[in-house]
């Protein structure tokens, strides 16, 4: 069984009571943390039961740390082949794909409009995709949001809450 649960929904600028994004990922027992922002640790502990973050397999956090290693070779994390590409931002940044046989993910971290965005989100089951409007900050008109996806994209668009949980294939 696999799932995603939302840590934080917020883009880069937090909002009372929302912490930006981070999402946990569920697959077969093992969980990887995805874009661990600012004010999801606390839900994350809660999330796996846990004061010390015991139980958690990995972490692809994609711009708090100078990487030396990524982007680059694809490397292992469980059943997943990880592999990262260079995105868009003011400070270093990298899009992560995690390819199972039985599942794909893809999350884009904090990043700007570019065409590797395609790339990284091409056939997978969840592309998770930070949407911050620079024009709306602080802040974010989500409903505005979701209308401006649903335009240039014919899938489901979900604006994510705190504690969505979603299962996927």
């Amino acid at each position: 069984m696999s799932h995603v649960t939302v840590l934080g929904s917020c883009g880069a600028w937090p909002e009372p009571g929302r912490a930006c994004s981070g999402f946990l990922l569920g697959h077969n027992g093992l969980r990887i943390v995805l874009d661990l922002g600012y004010g999801t640790v606390a839900r994350l502990l809660t999330a796996l039961d846990s004061t010390v973050a015991d139980g958690l397999d990995a972490a692809a956090i994609a711009q708090a740390f100078d990487w030396q290693a990524l982007p680059g070779p694809a490397h292992d994390v469980g059943p997943f082949t990880l592999r990262s590409v260079d995105l868009p931002h003011f400070v270093p940044n990298a899009g992560v794909h995690l390819d199972a046989t039985d599942l794909a993910v893809a999350s884009t971290g904090d990043t700007g409009p570019d065409t590797a965005l395609a790339d990284l989100g091409r056939d997978v089951d969840l592309f998770v995709v930070e949407a911050t409007d620079r024009a709306q900050q602080p802040g974010n008109d989500r409903a505005r949001s979701q209308a401006d996806a649903r335009e240039g994209y014919d899938g489901e668009v979900l604006i994510t809450e705190e504690g969505l949980r979603l299962d996927l294939p």
